[in-house]
């Protein structure tokens, strides 16, 4: 059972839970530019695809609707950008890898290297290198 009786969202699903979040995303983006930041990127992480013993984390919509946040931050605040890993390991066809991911959440050491090498490095390099808007 749900408790809306207060502020506080007891379910991520719910559209107040959506709106909280892309306020928070938004916060801590702004507060990034105050503090100097020229850029800001949010990675877009992979979804689980490990069962946890807190039923909530095994929700996929749940994960899917900070992904949504990530990227409404992201087309509504300038020199903010999506790194979408989640994306790219699913393409690459190593999300459901369990060499690159022995857990279902966490990359492993050699995958996190080929990653870094294949892809958010050059990506990366890349972002920083293109001009402000």
């Amino acid at each position: 059972a749900s408790d809306w009786s207060s502020d506080v969202c007891s379910s991520d699903l719910d559209p107040r839970f959506a709106a909280r979040l892309r306020s928070q995303y938004r916060a801590a983006t702004r507060t990034a530019f105050e503090a100097g930041a020229s850029r800001v990127v949010w990675v877009v992480a992979p979804v689980p695809t490990s069962d946890f013993s807190t039923p909530d984390l095994n929700v996929r919509a749940s994960h899917l609707a900070v992904h949504d946040a990530i990227r409404d931050v992201a087309a509504s605040e300038a020199a903010t950008v999506v790194a979408e890993m989640d994306d790219w390991l699913t393409g690459a066809g190593f999300a459901d890898d369990p060499d690159w991911r022995p857990d279902g959440t966490h990359l492993s050491e050699q995958a996190a290297r080929r990653l870094a090498e294949e892809w958010f490095g050059p990506w990366l390099i890349a972002e920083a290198l293109r001009p402000l808007p």
